[in-house]
């Protein structure tokens, strides 16, 4: 039988976690500020974030596809870097249930050494300092999954859904203004086109209605919204040290914006912490919307490509701080859905496991097993 360590950051089950769930992040005990910040921003998200009950959404999800098709071979443990259950009492479990052997495979589809690296680590020194474990030569761990067939095809259709859905809302929230500039322009048109007509004849009507407003070839599909596709930003120096999280994240969005016709998009980074000592990747996702305004864009989608579930960065960092920010600027936003319970992530995950097991699916489980 073949082990999946599903792999997520976690977060705390309430708040008499918070404590421990900071201190583990952070690798010292937190001020009470600290704490009273956390605190606040999850009380501001509805109480507190529903990473780890959406992280066993995927793992019940992922169990119904790989059963589906391989029934009896694969069992399915995640294992939290902050939170419980951890990432070691689920690799335990793994091997109580069986397992032989171990795919390991984070919740984030973008590699860097200081996050799918440090999952991978875990794992590792858990492996070796259990003297009594199988998986010394059978742990192999997904590196990344960011261009993962079906991926692109899950994020694009949710930036076409995210991009008319705004179009619609601007074009209800100007159409009362649009309409009276309409009817005076009509009947400008109306006018211009007695006297063209006593002037040149027929013709004159046709180059007046030439390229009129209601010609709806008149605008790409989205003309009047630019994409921002966010990930979690990451210490600059990673990137200039060759770490290839930053490449990765612009594939994934490449990739998305072709896939989904789009002729507006751009990158940009989120949640960096308040007080860091280094240069992190930007622009920041609010200073991408700063300039977006200025230049007269009229709305903004943000689709954060980084991420899988809701949580505290995409429902806080995007859905309040962010919109507050398009709100003060004066332009409209909105944030793609995220993966969520769509059973099309497991479909992917279970793709990214067949292809750390190599070859074909049915030779790489018969290898495994």
């Amino acid at each position: 039988m073949i082990g999946i360590l599903l792999m997520a950051h976690g977060t705390p089950a309430g708040p008499q976690e918070i404590p421990s769930f900071l201190e583990s992040i952070r690798s010292h005990k937190p001020s009470q500020a600290e704490l009273d910040d956390l605190a606040r921003r999850y009380e501001a998200i509805g109480g507190m974030s529903p990473l780890t009950q959406l992280t066993e959404v995927h793992r019940d999800n992922l169990v119904r596809v790989l059963d589906k098709r391989y029934p009896g071979r694969f069992v399915v443990a995640t294992g939290m870097k902050h939170a419980k259950p951890s990432i070691e009492d689920s690799l335990a479990s793994l091997e109580q249930a069986g397992a032989a052997s171990i795919i390991g495979v984070a919740l984030a589809p973008h590699y860097s050494r200081a996050s799918i690296g440090d999952y991978e680590n875990r794992v590792r020194t858990a492996i070796r300092l259990d003297p009594n474990t199988a998986y010394h030569a059978t742990f192999r761990m997904v590196k990344s999954w960011h261009l993962a067939p079906g991926l692109i095809e899950l994020w694009s259709g949710r930036v076409k859904d995210t991009v008319i859905r705004l179009q619609s809302a601007i074009e209800k929230e100007t159409g009362g203004e649009s309409a009276r500039q309409e009817g005076s322009a009509r009947q400008e048109r109306s006018a211009e086109q007695e006297r063209s007509a006593r002037q040149e004849g027929p013709a004159g009507q046709e180059k007046l209605d030439a390229g009129s407003p209601d010609d709806p070839g008149s605008t790409g599909n989205d003309s009047a919204v630019h994409v921002i596709f966010t990930a979690h930003s990451l210490p600059a120096r990673l990137t200039d040290q060759g770490d290839p999280y930053a490449r990765q994240v612009n594939e994934t969005a490449a990739a998305i914006a072709k896939q989904a016709g789009l002729e507006h998009w751009s990158v940009a980074w989120q949640s960096t912490p308040v007080h860091v000592r280094e240069p992190w990747l930007e622009p920041d996702v609010k200073d991408a919307i700063s300039t977006l305004a200025g230049a007269g864009r009229k709305a903004v989608a943000v689709c954060p490509v980084g991420f899988v579930s809701d949580h505290l960065e995409t429902l806080y960092d995007l859905d309040i701080v962010a919109r507050e920010s398009a709100n003060i600027r004066g332009i409209a936003f909105d944030r793609c859905r995220s993966l969520d319970h769509d059973i099309g992530l497991a479909e992917v995950l279970a793709s990214v496991a067949y292809g750390e097991l190599g070859g074909s699916e049915e030779v790489g489980v018969r290898k495994w097993e």
